[in-house]
């Protein structure tokens, strides 16, 4: 089940990375953008982290 949960995570980070106004609406260019893609990055390395130790 973790498992899966943290797939998930990883789809989500990384669809923040790559088109981020597929998950907000309201996101639009500036300092907050920046700051959503680096939110999106340490999600993404900490989830893909988790699942390798998940699955080792």
């Amino acid at each position: 089940m973790a498992v899966a949960f943290l797939c998930v995570f990883i789809v989500v980070a990384a669809v923040q990375l790559v088109k981020p106004r597929l998950l907000w609406r309201a996101n639009r260019p500036g300092a907050g953008h920046s700051l959503e893609r680096a939110v999106g990055v340490v999600v993404l390395v900490g989830a893909v982290i988790m699942l390798v130790a998940e699955l080792t």
